[in-house]
């Protein structure tokens, strides 16, 4: 059976590890602000813009935001959510935090720009 209930402790945990990521990748140390102001469902961890296409007359604003209470990574281009990863246990989650990568959180690929271009209503624009 796998592990997915939330405590409390298991809250601080993924915060205080969210915030060891922001400090090494941004240097922000913002503790006081992730424990007191942050919605548990919506914690950015990256934001970019990425280029559209090989010609990059387009570029797409791609932000990466952590759901603590259901244990997943969303992923949105200029607003809409084109991907979400959800783990099945803690010790998944937990694992996945532990190694966050701005790199790897702003990656874009042909799917996540096809659901954007679907959801955006540039459906004849579609990557096939």
């Amino acid at each position: 059976m796998k592990d997915k209930a939330i405590t409390v402790e298991r809250i601080k945990e993924a915060l205080k590890l969210i915030n060891d990521y922001r400090f090494g990748e941004f240097g922000w140390n913002d503790t006081d602000e992730v424990y007191m102001n942050i919605d548990l469902k919506d914690v950015p961890v990256g934001y970019t813009t990425v280029p559209i296409d090989d010609t990059y007359s387009e570029e797409l604003g791609i932000q990466a935001e952590i759901d603590i209470l259901k244990m997943a990574f969303n992923y949105y281009l200029d607003g809409y959510l084109v991907k979400t990863e959800e783990y099945d246990s803690w010790d998944e989650f937990k694992k996945e935090l532990e190694y966050l990568c701005f790199d790897e959180l702003t990656r874009v690929n042909e799917d996540m720009i096809n659901s954007y271009l679907k959801q955006s209503g540039r459906e004849d624009e579609i990557i096939n």
